[in-house]
């Protein structure tokens, strides 16, 4: 299965859900930031259940965040978070509120294999991503202690190119700002904030922002530990 590309919509509650979906995603020890975690994932698994992806839907209300026992180490001063304020502000999402307040404890990175070997230059002073939701490895802002998925959002500068890449772990992207996408070396196409991703393991996709900073939640099922490697074009 290709991508999966669902119609634009802001996530938002779905008042005929059953009360007890509404219920089933339940913070553990909780902080400001944890709670906001917990409304992200149970408003994203509504939505990903009612755009038929329910595995995924369920593994989210599976989860349990809860806050780490100590806060992570704070983030490196990596350039990309300078175009961060801009992306909120015009992050479409019915709940930028509660995002920003999940970002407060954010401890953002850059993937080691791409640290060691670069595209270019420039890709690093673009990019940067952090973990939500996830294992304790990951220092995520809420540990699931299901290690089931792990959530996070993904931060690209404007005018970067995110190479093609890959990785064994099943992907959902959900897009706060608009940037264009390609999957399997097709030719790029803009994506609206709100459409829904979906790479399934191993299948090459890639990014390409224009004027404004791309930010995008992501969701990873399967094999959460072995990162994105970067597709070296043949020579």
């Amino acid at each position: 299965m290709g991508e999966q590309n669902v119609p634009p919509a802001a996530i938002k509650p779905d008042r005929r859900t059953d009360r007890r979906e509404m219920t089933s995603v339940t913070a553990g020890n909780s902080t400001p930031a944890t709670a906001a975690v917990t409304a992200l994932v149970t408003d994203l698994a509504r939505r990903l259940a009612s755009e038929g992806l329910p595995e995924h839907a369920a593994d989210l209300r599976s989860t349990h965040p809860t806050a780490p026992d100590a806060p992570a180490a704070p983030s490196a001063a990596l350039p990309a978070l300078r175009h961060l304020p801009k992306a909120l502000r015009i992050a479409r999402t019915d709940d930028a509120t509660g995002l920003a307040q999940a970002l407060t404890s954010a401890r953002w990175t850059q993937t080691n294999t791409y640290v060691r070997n670069p595209p270019n230059e420039r890709f690093l002073r673009g990019y940067a991503h952090c973990t939500l939701l996830g294992p304790a490895t990951a220092l995520p802002v809420a540990i699931d202690p299901a290690g089931l998925v792990t959530l996070g959002v993904l931060l690209l500068g404007p005018h970067l190119h995110y190479p093609p890449h890959w990785h064994p772990a099943d992907e959902v992207y959900l897009p706060l700002t608009t940037a264009r996408w390609s999957t399997d070396q097709s030719p790029y196409k803009a994506r609206e904030p709100g459409t829904i991703l979906h790479h399934t393991p191993t299948q090459s996709h890639a990014i390409h922002t224009d004027a404004v900073p791309l930010l995008a939640l992501y969701l990873w099922r399967g094999d959460l530990h072995t990162p994105a490697r970067l597709i070296t074009p043949p020579h």
